[in-house]
């Protein structure tokens, strides 16, 4: 009987790990699809290219709706009062990929010091 106790409890615990990394994950990846639609937009600025048929754009979309779906997926491993707090992540995430992709200053403070 002890024993039945002990799986339920790994198998929760490992449950609520993957709903926490598909939440990361997912809240990463809602940021770089975001940063890369930016820089198709910004590389077609002044183009009579439409951006949708960018692949830059595309690659973009397709990565932030997967991100999308994978933040759901996880409510389905973990309750929302544990996901919650990890939110902060898409911003930590977006200083990064802002940084990285479109070359824009990160500072802590508002007059950009």
């Amino acid at each position: 009987m002890a024993s039945g106790i002990s799986d339920d409890k790994t198998t929760s615990d490992i449950l609520f790990a993957v709903g926490v990394v598909c939440h990361v994950t997912g809240c990463a990846g809602t940021s770089l699809g975001l940063c890369l639609q930016k820089v198709a937009h910004i590389q077609l600025e002044g183009t009579d290219v439409a951006y949708y048929k960018s692949k830059r754009w595309v690659t973009g979309i397709s990565v932030y709706l997967a991100s999308q779906v994978l933040t759901g997926l996880a409510f389905m491993f973990a309750a929302q009062s544990a996901l919650a707090p990890l939110l902060p992540s898409t911003l930590v995430a977006n200083c990064f990929f802002a940084k990285w992709l479109l070359n824009e200053h990160v500072s802590l403070c508002r007059d950009g010091r």
